[in-house]
């Protein structure tokens, strides 16, 4: 994929997400534009399809950006381009608890995202990821050039972010919490009422 894909850049940023106004796309392509960067020093890859795709090929045109952007489209190799980056930045005005940054911290990218509900319980800043203002755009381009700036720093923080999604939200780890959540459901309903409970 960065063969195929990277255009001879040394570093990819990615996102992986259908392309809908609520994952705010266009702020990304903003917060990109303003990164000083060659032809062959940064790519971004958008890697997903959907509604906004004819909007966002425009501002990639008005922006400058052809050479450096990359749509990818629709992909049933989605965990492979998200290895194949370098950061992976999400941007979003709401959000649950998005699987393709479970994914990506996983998968030991540092990861930039909004400070949102769902993301600010995944996330510490500066610990194992980074979270800036939704619609911030000049706070985004900081927190990517920031990353940019200390690998060293993006790489401790992307283990830390492995580790935290490894341990409190790998899929044995959430199958043992319905468990439990199902057990004391069942237990409580078994339970013997009194006469005084309204139950």
């Amino acid at each position: 994929l960065r063969r195929r894909y990277g255009g001879g850049a040394r570093t990819v940023i990615g996102m992986v997400s259908r392309l809908h106004r609520g994952k705010v796309h266009a702020d990304l392509l903003a917060a990109f534009a303003k990164i000083p960067a060659g032809p062959n020093d940064i790519r971004l890859w958008l890697v997903g399809d959907g509604p906004e795709r004819g909007r966002l090929g425009a501002q990639v045109r008005n922006l400058g950006l052809e050479d450096r952007v990359v749509f990818a489209g629709d992909r049933n190799d989605a965990r492979d381009w998200t290895a194949a980056m370098d950061i992976f930045v999400h941007p979003t005005n709401a959000e649950g608890l998005p699987n393709a940054v479970l994914e990506a911290m996983a998968a030991g990218k540092p990861v930039i995202s909004s400070r949102i509900d769902g993301l600010k319980e995944l996330i510490t800043p500066g610990i194992d990821g980074w979270l800036v203002e939704p619609g911030d755009t000049a706070a985004l381009a900081d927190a990517i050039q920031y990353v940019l700036d200390h690998p060293d720093e993006a790489a401790e923080v992307a283990r830390a972010g492995a580790e935290r999604v490894r341990t409190h939200f790998s899929l044995a780890r959430q199958i043992g919490a319905y468990d439990e959540l199902f057990r004391s459901l069942v237990a409580e309903r078994a339970a013997p009422v009194s006469a005084s409970d309204p139950r």
